[in-house]
């Protein structure tokens, strides 16, 4: 299939941040990709079934339910779809977060702070893998 005719990345990010969330929607929009996003896991959640996102953005600190949350119910089959790709984007790096993530098929932890760079290299690193 030839690169004009690919459809394109879609992703999901799901962040209290509205700064953030509107730095990587037009960072990545920019670039092609279609970009949703979601305040809160709630929200997340809901939004994968009606998106079908291929990439899941998902921070762990937030509000009422919180990205471990968002993970446990996607483990749990909680939503119809699942995302070919997780990242977990946060500060939180330590050996416990990692230790944590690893029974909740996360693909890989992008440590906030991060650039569009280092975001969109992460992204088409995992789909191409």
């Amino acid at each position: 299939m030839s690169e004009a005719a690919r459809a394109p990345t879609r992703v999901l990010m799901v962040d209290d941040e509205a700064a953030l969330r509107d730095i990587v929607s037009t960072g990545l929009g920019a670039r092609g990709y279609d970009v949703a996003v979601a305040a809160d896991g709630e929200s997340g959640l809901m939004r994968i079934d009606e998106f079908r996102p291929d990439v899941l953005l998902v921070d762990l600190l937030m509000p009422e339910m919180d990205g471990y949350a968002v993970l446990e119910a996607l483990q749990a089959g909680r939503t119809q779809y699942r995302p070919r790709r997780v990242i977990v984007i946060s500060a939180l790096t330590d050996r416990e977060t990692k230790q944590r993530l690893s029974d909740l098929d996360v693909d890989t932890i992008l440590p906030k702070p991060f650039s569009l760079v280092e975001l969109r290299e992460t992204i088409e690193a995992l789909l191409t893998s």
